[in-house]
Order: C-alpha cells, then structure tokens, then sequence
C-alpha cells in the first residue's frame, strides 16, 4: 500500500529535463506527505505535461454532494478498471503522482521504514485523478495511487507496494494506459531500491521535517499511532 511518501528534490532540473514541465514549475518540498493532503501531480501526454497540486484521496463523481464523501488514497491495480470508483478515472484520467520515496511500517505504530531508489532522484508513481465535483468553482481535483502486490525485495515490509513507473513508461501509462507489466504475474520493481529506518517522529503527520529522516536511539520512547 502506500499511505505515507516523500517529494524532495533536488534542484530544479527535474522539471525540464525528467518530466517536460515548464521551469518554473513549483511544488513545495515535503517530507511527510500524509493523505488528505496535496500531492504533486503530473498530467499529459507525450507532447505536453503540466504540473497540479491534488488532494491525495480520489473522491469518485458520483459520490453524493450532500454528504461528506469518502476518499480513495490507493486504488488496487489488478481492479480500478472495473471498479466504478476508478473506470472512468482509469479510461480517462490517468496521471504521475511525484515522490521522491515512501514508507512502511512492518509493525504498526512502530519505526517507519523508507524506501528510495538507490539513484536517488524523482520517480512517480501510476495514479488516477477526478475533478473536484463538489466546489467546481475553486476546489483541487482529488488523486489516488495505484498498488500492485509487493516485490519480493519488499515483501517483508507489506504484501502490497505502490505501482512504481520508470521514466520510459511515463508516456505509455499517461497516453495509453500501458504500465509495462501484467496485474496478475509476480511483479518486478522498475528500478533499485535501497530501504531504511526512518524516526517515530514521522508517524505523527504534523512533523514534517529532515529530522523524520534519522534513525531513532535505542532507548526512543514510542511516537503517536500513524494519522495522529
């Protein structure tokens, strides 16, 4: 699954040169972004690419306006086809959701664990996004990220893993809805990853800093539950 992630860049080139966005392309750096929250989110095709800021957690179209909707932070890849949460999102509104790594944690409530890849850059991973239907007039669209079952690599953390997407496959998913690999079949990761503990501090979503990053002394006193 994928319930908590990073975006912290490192310079600005990322823009131009890795996803076709305009220079002054902006997204604040985060290193603890938790769900309901914006997420930096990539649209497009081949020939253009444009940057939005997204609430992370797709509420689906029809959801009733009277009521307070509910959200879909993960949509599983094997059935966001068909679901009717996601098909139109899927047949549709596809997208990048920008990350720079994401966690997990093994035991709940206890040290997260980050997972990066080990050429540390900006990846994305397949997601699917809807128009803010509630407030048309100023509201964000709303995002998911799709999960496929876990890579034997990071199995141990959880069964799931969020569909992580190389940069040659960015156009055949946002184009075609191609992500180069079959829901089914034992999945491969599209790069390296490399996996670390990461502070309790991270757990609770008001901490928000490169202190989340270090790893907790022997003797650190248990943090918040994960949303606290």
């Amino acid at each position: 699954m994928c319930g908590r992630f990073q975006f912290a860049p490192k310079g600005s080139a990322i823009w131009v040169d890795e996803l076709g966005l305009p220079l002054d392309s902006k997204f604040p750096e985060r290193i603890n972004l938790a769900p309901t929250q914006d997420a930096p989110v990539v649209l497009g095709n081949n020939s253009a690419h444009s940057l939005r800021a997204m609430h992370w957690g797709l509420i689906p179209s029809w959801s009733p306006v009277a009521k307070r909707p509910k959200f879909h932070i993960n949509a599983r890849v094997e059935t966001a086809s068909v679901k009717p949460s996601f098909r139109d999102a899927w047949r549709s509104r596809r997208c990048l959701v920008l990350a720079t790594g994401y966690y997990e944690w093994a035991q709940k409530g206890g040290p997260p664990t980050l997972v990066e890849p080990f050429v540390k850059g900006v990846f994305a991973f397949a997601g699917l996004w809807e128009p803010n239907l509630l407030d048309p007039e100023g509201g964000k669209p709303s995002c998911t990220v799709l999960t496929t079952s876990a890579a034997p690599e990071i199995e141990e953390l959880h069964h799931r893993m969020p569909v992580m997407v190389s940069q040659c496959q960015y156009g055949p998913w946002l184009t075609d809805g191609d992500l180069g690999f079959s829901p089914q079949g034992k999945q491969k990761l599209p790069f390296e990853v490399v996996t670390r503990l990461v502070s309790q501090r991270l757990n609770a979503v008001v901490n928000d800093d490169t202190s989340c990053l270090m790893k907790d002394p022997p003797d650190a006193p248990p943090a918040p539950g994960l949303f606290d």
